[in-house]
């Protein structure tokens, strides 16, 4: 329970040092993609591990320049915790193995081909709507079926108004 209070805190801090620091921002997140999938702490509480990704698909690169920022990161948590000591901290990847990336684009590919069907789908029932509405509609043209908009209700509703009226 106080792990996943600490860990929030941690999470928090860190992106409020990356937001703050335009070294930290420009560098991690702006040049190499760096964002933070999940943070857990150790038992102890002395450890946070940060769960991260590359979005822009360097990960050999911001993982390099993670371990070079590491202390300056630690530093801005504990600022923005406004502790004393911060937790050490240890990143780690949490990328698609390359199974997993495949899976995933199938599932992309598969919710791709449901949203063209389901947009067929409404085109086609939005084309018998309007066909449906255009045969109606040439049925009060000549006069016959529906009576004006403008015409007066039948008698008895009239009078019904009336005496409502009264």
């Amino acid at each position: 329970m106080i792990q996943s209070i600490v860990a929030s805190k941690v999470h928090r801090a860190l992106e409020t040092a990356l937001m703050h620091n335009d070294h930290l921002r420009d560098t991690l997140v702006h040049r190499l993609g760096f964002a933070v999938k999940d943070v857990r702490m150790s038992p102890d509480n002395l450890k946070a591990f940060i769960l991260w990704d590359s979005i822009t698909g360097q990960p050999g690169r911001l993982r390099s320049e993670l371990n070079a920022q590491g202390p300056r990161l630690r530093a801005a948590v504990a600022a923005a915790l406004r502790a004393r000591n911060a937790p050490q901290l240890v990143f780690r990847h949490d990328g698609l193995t390359p199974q997993q990336q495949e899976v995933e684009e199938v599932f992309q590919l598969l919710d791709a081909v449901a949203a063209e069907e389901a947009l067929a789908s409404a085109a086609a029932a939005a084309a018998e709507h309007e066909e449906a509405a255009g045969q109606e509609g040439s049925g009060a043209e000549g006069g016959e079926g529906m009576a004006p908009a403008s015409a007066e209700p039948p008698s008895g509703q009239h009078e019904r108004r009336q005496r409502r009226r009264r």
